[in-house]
């Protein structure tokens, strides 16, 4: 597991709803995802440029091509409604931390039923600890 790079995700993601906050008193919910989302599509777009110059092949199966359509349409819904929570006040401290751990709940959960992705001690324990820190949160 490379923890630079998922230290840089983290930090990204945490980067994100920092600012989605600091946005959601200044723009509605549907124009910051239409910015983010375009940011997002620009980002895309020249990073792409920059892997077909070096000569990856950027290819793709057309008969999946509905499994990112449907994981952006999911991260839109997403985004819309947890900028909507934050525009009515929901506290950054509370949101990014609860939405961050349902979200481990929901994935891990995906990945164990539909993937069968193995289940261990310690990671049921990681879960029951995960929900106790989102019940705490919420009070």
């Amino acid at each position: 597991m490379n923890w630079i790079i998922l230290t840089a995700i983290v930090a990204g993601f945490g980067m994100y709803n920092f600012l989605v906050k600091l946005a959601s008193g200044k723009f509605s919910s549907i124009v910051i995802l239409m910015i983010v989302s375009g940011t997002a599509l620009v980002f895309s777009a020249i990073t792409s440029l920059m892997l077909k110059l070096s000569g990856q092949d950027l290819s793709f199966s057309k008969t999946s091509i509905h499994l990112p359509v449907l994981a952006g349409l999911a991260y839109g819904l997403a985004l819309f409604l947890y900028s909507g929570l934050l525009t009515k006040g929901l506290s950054v401290s509370v949101g990014s931390p609860i939405t961050n751990s349902g979200t481990m709940l929901v994935a891990t959960m995906l990945g164990v039923i539909f993937l069968k992705e193995p289940v261990t001690g310690i990671k049921i324990l990681g879960l029951i600890l995960t929900i106790s820190g989102i019940f705490f949160l919420s009070k």
